[in-house]
């Protein structure tokens, strides 16, 4: 499997609950100043919000509060080893801005990633060897982690909200 597209991912009883969760006004979102981790290209001045739902780098010393939330996603994936599940907010630009060509994890020789696309806007993700997936909400894109894949900001909604997973 190279990449995957799969529209109505969740059941929409699912999805709905994710939706006004990271859609709602009482989610926590962090301010990281790069809008790509580690030593993945970087963009100057381009910013982004995320919220850690899983990492099994993270210590964490209670249960994962939003863990439920993504729960029948997991299902879904099949997933048998997670590393890492993390809600990423672009905010509106003048014009699409791409966050920079990265990979999740450069240093793991394979896994998946999966993109789950929280609301509908005109941002996207281009995939390296694959092309355009558009930011519909509850479209999934599954993909070989080492495929390099970049976000693009949004110009028609105030944000562009999607969960990324990193598993096996």
């Amino acid at each position: 499997m190279k990449v995957q597209v799969i529209d109505n991912f969740l059941p929409s009883y699912n999805f709905k609950q994710i939706e006004s969760v990271l859609m709602g006004e009482n989610f926590s979102w962090f301010y990281n100043p790069d809008a790509v981790d580690g030593k993945n290209e970087k963009k100057e001045n381009m910013f982004q919000f995320t919220h850690f739902i899983y990492s099994y780098q993270i210590e964490y010393r209670h249960k994962p509060q939003y863990m439920p939330l993504v729960e029948p996603s997991l299902s879904r994936l099949g997933v048998s080893q997670l590393f890492r599940v993390k809600a990423n907010l672009l905010s509106r630009t003048t014009f699409n801005r791409s966050t920079g060509y990265h990979v999740d994890y450069p240093d793991k020789n394979y896994y998946k990633s999966a993109i789950l696309y929280v609301n509908t806007n005109n941002g996207w993700t281009h995939i390296k060897e694959y092309g355009k997936v558009k930011s519909v909400a509850n479209r999934i894109v599954i993909f070989d982690g080492n495929l390099e894949h970049v976000g693009y900001t949004c110009t028609d909604k105030k944000t562009r909200v999607v969960i990324n997973f990193n598993y096996n």
